[in-house]
């Protein structure tokens, strides 16, 4: 193949990105090599492989009864096209938004990704794989399994900054979400709010957190309990050990959790509005 046509297949978009990695995944590996847990190793790691598959539909069945017949099909198509990428201990997901011009549309995009990413979070965190990430927005290049372009390597850096387990977003995506999509009170007035967090090298940072607690899911009884000993369990799970420095992001991702615990006992809904023109959904 020539380089030419090597080139062409290489696809050009614009949207929004997500970039998480799993926190203790070495000391997991270490921990429980194929050998001797064999069935604990085959787990998690059939749980990183199922996530594409797997996390799409978890996020849609319980908006089905909420959505109705005729918002519910546009809702789960856009969940379905934020593309998933899974290798080794990080999770890459991406939404392309070149081809969306209504402000509307793009405020509902912008509020099902970050639902996505809370169900992620959210999921994994349960399961004992607690993550690290942040969402940008901006160009990137896509070929294959290879990604590459500035908000990419942004969510990188600012995922592997914060220290603890949460989901930043970068200041660049909350400007485009404010220049970009309409102002509603429920677009996004309780996926995301400002919060100090904790980076390893500047003490703590303004900025904005995802409200990974908003997940109408299962377990909403387990949550509203004990956040200390859910933290605690989901950083012991699967034999890990609390080694150097982690207690300080146990500490640091409990401080995170009753934060947003607090503020999503505060009054605030997400408005799903769908592209069809259909009227607004309240979840």
């Amino acid at each position: 193949m020539s380089e030419d046509a090597s080139t062409k297949r290489v696809c050009r978009k614009n949207g929004l990105v997500g970039l998480f990695d799993i926190l203790g995944y070495r000391v997991f590996l270490e921990k429980n090599s194929p050998e001797t847990a064999a069935e604990k190793v085959m787990a998690v790691l059939n749980t990183l492989v199922s996530l594409s598959q797997k996390m799409p539909r978890k996020m849609v069945e319980p908006f089905a009864p909420v959505l109705g017949e005729k918002s519910f099909p546009s809702f789960a198509k856009m969940v379905n096209e934020i593309e998933w990428l899974v290798f080794s201990d990080t999770v890459l997901l991406t939404l392309d938004l070149s081809n969306c011009a209504d402000r509307q549309v793009k405020g509902s995009y912008w509020g099902v990704f970050l639902m996505q990413c809370c169900s992620l979070w959210r999921s994994m965190f349960e399961f004992g794989l607690p993550l690290r990430g942040a969402i940008t927005k901006g160009p990137y290049l896509v070929h294959k399994t290879c990604f590459a372009g500035k908000p990419i390597v942004e969510a990188h850096e600012l995922a592997n900054d914060i220290n603890c387990a949460g989901v930043v977003i970068a200041a660049s995506a909350i400007e485009w979400c404010k220049a970009e999509t309409p102002k509603h009170p429920g677009i996004p007035s309780i996926l995301h709010y400002d919060y100090s967090f904790p980076s390893k090298a500047k003490g703590f940072v303004e900025n904005t957190a995802l409200n990974v607690m908003f997940a109408p899911e299962a377990n909403q009884e387990k949550w509203a309990g004990d956040i200390r000993q859910l933290v605690h369990e989901s950083f012991w799970a699967h034999g890990k050990s609390v080694g150097s420095g982690v207690p300080e992001k146990i500490e640091n991702t409990e401080r995170l959790l009753r934060f947003l615990k607090m503020r999503g006992s505060l009054p605030g809904q997400f408005i799903f509005i769908p592209p069809t023109g259909d009227s607004p959904q309240e979840t």
